[in-house]
Order: structure tokens, then C-alpha cells, then sequence
């Protein structure tokens, strides 16, 4: 991460049946400090951190908080409000169906692609389309 220059997070609004997906920008040096506060707080802590590819993990929505550790480094979802929220779509399911179950009667509910999500961030971001690298994780 050491040269980014921001961090897209897109969190989900259930684990379970997942219906909206909430997307943040964050600078990347805050992602970076964020990162960096958790990592020295578990190490102290006398956690296990494995430094080869394997991150770690912080929450977007949980307060920061010295105690318990997990959440140092925590709520950039709560500095950075969402810059978009997307609605995710269950295959086959009828558009007419689906939008009267999102409560978004004439709005187009199309699932948002990795190339468009990489052309919108292009555009937003002032960066070409090949400057984006979007991971995905579970």
C-alpha cells in the first residue's frame, strides 16, 4: 500500500443477504496511518503478525479505541462518508421485481462492474483507467 494514493473500501450492508454495497474514498496516507496504528498496537499487544502479503484487518464502521485492539486504527467508514451506495442485484431477478423490492421504482439497478467501477474511479480521480487496481477480498 505504500503507493497509493487512495483506498476505494465498499463494505456490504449484510454478511448474510447482502443488498447494498456502501463505497468510501480515503486517502491513501490515512489508510496507510490507520494501518500503521493498528499493526504497532497488535504487535505491543503480543499479537502474531505476519508481515509477508497477509494484512491485517480493521473495521470501518467501529469507533477507534485503544481497547480492545482490534479496534485501534478503526472508522474510517465513519470519517468518510460513503460516496456511493450501490445497490447489488440477485440474478434473474425480474428489473420491475427487483426495483420494487429496493424501493427504487424507476431508478436503473444494474450491478456495477470492475470496469466500471475503473473508468468512474478514472474519471473521478484524474488517473488513467491502467492506474487502478481493485482487490477483492472475503
Amino acid at each position: 500500500m505504500s503507493d497509493v494514493d487512495a483506498v476505494v473500501a465498499v463494505s456490504v450492508d449484510d454478511k448474510e443477504n447482502p443488498r447494498f454495497a456502501q463505497v468510501h474514498l480515503i486517502e491513501g496516507d490515512e489508510m496507510r496511518a490507520r494501518f500503521d496504528r493498528a499493526y504497532q498496537a497488535r504487535i505491543k499487544a503480543g499479537h502474531s503478525v505476519p508481515k509477508k502479503r497477509r494484512g491485517i484487518w480493521i473495521s470501518l464502521y467501529d469507533e477507534e479505541a485503544s481497547s480492545p485492539v482490534s479496534r485501534v486504527g478503526a472508522g474510517a467508514g465513519i470519517a468518510h462518508k460513503p460516496i456511493a451506495r450501490i445497490p447489488l442485484t440477485e440474478p434473474g431477478l425480474p428489473a420491475e421485481q427487483e426495483k420494487k423490492e429496493a424501493g427504487h421504482a424507476g431508478t436503473d439497478l444494474r450491478p456495477l462492474s470492475i470496469s466500471d467501477a475503473k473508468k468512474s474511479l478514472s474519471m473521478f480521480l484524474g488517473v488513467p483507467e491502467e492506474s487502478i487496481e481493485i482487490i477483492i477480498r472475503s
